[in-house]
């Protein structure tokens, strides 16, 4: 399906790649590691810490993965309620007997670290079933669709963040409490491809237009994106590997976030300014010839004239036909007669001075 005029084809195609490409990536990591689970001699080879995931969150993020790529009702609808009766499951079997769904996925010991569902694992996949059921079932609600979308990304940057700060202790706490780096790699992954899914073809469709209010909301977006997590990595390696006090490593991380947005305001200024010039110079150029346009024409030329007059000084306006233009479009094509206006467009600028105003005015 072609992008709409108004939308940056470059930008539309790459949230369409990144749409697929990470909901495709979540469903076979989760489908790869659900083999893992059901064929013990295969899950002995992966890398223990694949395991670390739970066989019901892979069959949860499986039936989500496969739900947002399909874009389909009678299909999403029956996928997300399995993720959905799964993680309920794992919630409200958590204190009781079991007997619940986690047993059905009891698919054997093949790693020491098999066990339930994790408390933030099961409440992420509810929240993204929610969102899931929202697309599916009320794709008009943007407002509402919106403020979901901005939670699950919001809980996914906290699992994630959470295992790159403490990866190590997450690797030895209990199984029951985390969640694990590959959950938190799959949900990061299906959270991007919603993002790019509503921009691509929801409310956040601003994102990917054309024009300089699009390119400043793409860069506030990348900067609010890498500069948290940045100061979150430096306070952690200042307090756990150089041993500075809390206090410290927050000053520092703060004023690096400052000099960042200081940066990023520079950066952002600059591209500003390009954009502003480059618009400036498309509305006042004629896009055959490169000359000024005719509305530049009568907005610089009445300027000299009246600045002409202020100083009692002569001005000279001369205006070429170009006899024929018609004859060569209609035998030889319009592209020849396009040249033939270019090539006396460059003429006219080489024997002209700088101050010169030189336009096109009309259709020849």
């Amino acid at each position: 399906m072609l992008a709409p005029l108004w939308l940056d084809r470059g930008w539309a195609r790459a949230a369409w790649w990144v749409w697929l490409l990470a909901g495709s990536a979540a469903t076979v990591l989760a489908g790869v590691v659900l083999l893992g689970w059901l064929v013990p001699p295969l899950g002995r080879v992966f890398p223990a810490w694949w395991l670390l995931m739970q066989p019901n969150v892979a069959v949860s993020v499986l039936a989500l993965g496969v739900s947002l790529l399909a874009r389909r009702l009678w299909v999403s609808v029956p996928l997300v309620l399995v993720a959905f009766l799964l993680a309920g499951s794992a919630l409200v079997g958590r204190d009781s007997e079991p007997g619940t769904l986690e047993t059905v996925l009891d698919v054997g010991v093949v790693s020491a670290s098999q066990g339930v569902m994790a408390v933030q694992s099961a409440w992420w996949i509810i929240c993204a079933c929610i969102l899931a059921l929202l697309v599916v079932l009320l794709p008009g609600q943007h407002v509402l669709i919106s403020l979901a979308t901005l939670f699950v990304v919001m809980f996914t940057a906290v699992l994630v963040i959470a295992n790159l700060l403490s990866a190590g202790s997450l690797l030895g706490q209990s199984k029951v409490q985390i969640t694990s780096p590959m959950s938190s790699v799959t949900f990061m992954l299906l959270t991007t491809s919603w993002v790019a899914a509503w921009m691509r073809w929801g409310a956040w469709r601003p994102v990917l237009e054309r024009g300089i209010a699009a390119v400043s909301l793409r860069w506030l977006i990348g900067f609010s994106l890498v500069v948290p997590l940045f100061a979150a990595v430096t306070w952690q390696a200042m307090v756990d590997v150089a041993g500075w006090a809390a206090a410290v490593a927050t000053a520092v991380a703060v004023s690096l976030v400052l000099v960042a947005a200081l940066a990023g305001s520079a950066l952002l200024f600059r591209r500003m300014r390009a954009l502003e010039g480059s618009v400036r110079r498309q509305a006042v150029t004629d896009e055959t010839t490169g000359l000024l346009n005719q509305g530049a024409y009568w907005q610089f030329g009445s300027a000299v004239l009246q600045q002409a007059a202020r100083a009692e000084q002569q001005a000279s306006i001369i205006v070429y036909d170009l006899d024929g233009l018609k004859q060569v479009n209609d035998q030889y094509g319009h592209e020849e007669g396009t040249k033939l206006l270019v090539c006396f467009a460059t003429a006219l600028r080489a024997a002209t001075r700088g101050a010169d105003l030189v336009a096109r005015i009309g259709g020849d």
